[in-house]
């Protein structure tokens, strides 16, 4: 993608040597920023998101099927350190990474960045007579897959992940179960699902609507939440601090 010779005008910040990125990061944060390693040396490399690199790691290479997700777009080199900073990872320090806890009075060295539902938002009764295994659901007409819900970290490590279940239509619950070998599922799709797990510390999130994007093999899909005013859809959408984000996982560790 890189061409050193290119120039681009951009009313901000004026002329500069072209670079380049995947279409994913210009409206993201914490989308995570990935580079080549042979661009040693080039201040602004190519640069894609963690979603393009799961898919270049399964391509390959770079070819027509990567590319074409990556949808690379020309930015400015004022836009590129822009867009670098809101969505790089920052590995904590040991220091930052050690704390007290004031729920519990220990130290804790680092806090888990996944937290998981093993289950839809289903009753008791309702679950005895469901099909369930580690990553489908079927229970009367109702389909359930689980699924990533990611809340970027500013200035983390990377995003703190919730395992949770969607709901989808039949016809997508069938198309997803027919490509769910295939190394090009990621083409599929997203789907439209109804988000189906009760997430503590936020307020109702059963029934929230959702996009179903599909990963390549081994990794469970992951949603995007209709942008609402909804504070899990906000959270989503803007990230959280790495307070908010310790807040969180305490809670969490401790329920």
């Amino acid at each position: 993608m890189h061409e050193p010779e290119r120039q681009v005008f951009c009313e901000r910040h004026g002329t500069s040597e072209a670079s380049f990125i995947c279409g994913h990061l210009a409206g993201t944060v914490g989308a995570g920023f990935f580079t080549s390693d042979d661009d040693d040396g080039v201040l602004r490399p190519d640069a894609w998101c963690a979603r393009c690199n799961e898919v270049l790691e399964a391509e390959r290479e770079w070819n027509d099927t990567s590319e074409g997700f990556a949808n690379i777009r020309v930015c400015c080199a004022g836009c590129y350190d822009e867009i670098r900073a809101r969505n790089q990872w920052v590995p904590l320090a040991e220091a930052d990474d050690r704390f007290t806890c004031l729920a519990c009075g220990e130290a804790h060295d680092g806090l888990p960045l996944d937290f998981a539902t093993d289950k839809p938002a289903l009753s008791d009764e309702e679950l005895a007579r469901a099909k369930l295994t580690d990553d489908l659901c079927e229970f009367d007409e109702h389909r359930f897959i689980r699924a990533c819900l990611e809340i970027p970290i500013l200035g983390g490590p990377g995003p703190l992940v919730y395992g949770i279940w969607v709901t989808l239509s039949q016809r997508s619950y069938e198309q997803y179960l027919e490509h769910q070998s295939e190394p090009r599922r990621f083409l599929d799709g997203p789907y439209f699902g109804w988000f189906a797990s009760a997430l503590p510390l936020w307020p109702a999130t059963v029934q929230l609507k959702t996009r179903v994007h599909i990963r390549p093999p081994p990794q469970r899909p992951v949603i995007e939440l209709e942008p609402t005013d909804h504070p899990l859809a906000v959270a989503q959408r803007e990230g959280i601090s790495l307070t908010r984000y310790r807040e969180l996982a305490l809670a969490h560790l401790h329920r």
